[in-house]
């Protein structure tokens, strides 16, 4: 059963939830009129917060209250690849950062339609290298949305030059085929209070461009997944994101990995960065937990 304070964010997020007419420039506003930047300590759980350029790219690093474990998670945001981090991105860093005792990494990547792919992939490798440099060990992976699509896509790139993979992966509610033409998906998309898949595909073309959307670095679950780090994906029961995650799932484990599937039952997309919210408190502990 739904804690009051889920049944409230599911009613505020209808209202202001993307029409599936939406046009690509109403989309891309959309996502940017929430955008904040900068993050803000009292957001971000009273951690300390440095700001620098790694690798061309701006980047955040949120440092947790007194001793911290030496582990780096490098947090990769999700605006649809055309919007930054907004103020819940800025309180789940916080949190994890807090719960795991470890530092946040948060960059500031390359947006479209200003920057299609593959402009956020080929920065977000590279920042990646020069993490697992100056820290000494890869950073844990971790990206909600399209921010998990960015995540496994490093994951995947890594994997294929053969090069030092993330100890870890944290997907939440992550876009793994940008097609969304699953078609268990046609049973949720009245229940998705968030997101809209004609309104989505219409986002996230500006981002692909002219690149094959069945591109394993589009659209992940076209990639091989055998040999990855042990994934914990976590997804609502009632978003548009789930039959898909669902497959990646089975996918994962039928070619030998080890993948943990956290489902927040009845609950909605990227459920895990919302204030307040008890079933959010629950995930935030259990990726404290996966990380440790």
């Amino acid at each position: 059963m739904l804690s009051t304070m889920a049944s409230f964010y599911r009613l505020i997020l209808k209202v202001k939830k993307l029409k599936d007419n939406s046009t690509a420039q109403t989309s891309v506003k959309w996502f940017r009129e929430l955008n904040l930047q900068r993050p803000v300590r009292l957001l971000a759980g009273n951690c300390k917060i440095t700001h620098e350029l790694i690798a061309d790219t701006p980047v955040y690093t949120l440092q947790p209250p007194g001793r911290d474990s030496g582990k780096t998670v490098l947090f990769l945001h999700g605006g649809g690849f055309v919007g930054g981090p907004h103020l819940f991105h800025w309180h789940l860093a916080g949190k994890i950062a807090r719960a795991a005792q470890c530092r946040v990494v948060v960059p500031i990547y390359p947006l479209a339609p200003e920057h299609p792919y593959p402009a956020a992939v080929n920065a977000l490798f590279e920042l990646y290298g020069q993490l697992a440099s100056r820290y000494g060990a890869p950073p844990v992976l971790m990206g909600d949305s399209a921010g998990g699509n960015l995540a496994l896509v490093t994951a995947l790139k890594l994997k294929n030059e053969k090069l030092p993979l993330p100890p870890k992966l944290v997907l939440l509610s992550p876009c793994l085929d940008q097609q969304l033409n699953n078609p268990e998906i046609d049973a949720l998309e009245q229940q998705d209070a968030m997101l809209n898949r004609k309104a989505a595909q219409t986002v996230h073309a500006v981002y692909i461009g002219n690149t094959s959307i069945t591109n394993p670095y589009i659209s992940p679950i076209f990639g091989n997944l055998e040999n990855l780090p042990p994934v914990l994906l976590l997804c609502g029961t009632k978003e548009i994101f789930y039959p898909d995650c669902l497959l990646f799932t089975q996918m994962v484990r039928q070619q030998g990995g080890s993948i943990e599937l956290l489902e927040g039952n009845g609950l909605f997309h990227d459920w895990p960065m919302f204030p307040l919210l008890p079933e959010a408190a629950d995930a935030i502990a259990g990726i404290a937990k996966f990380l440790a």
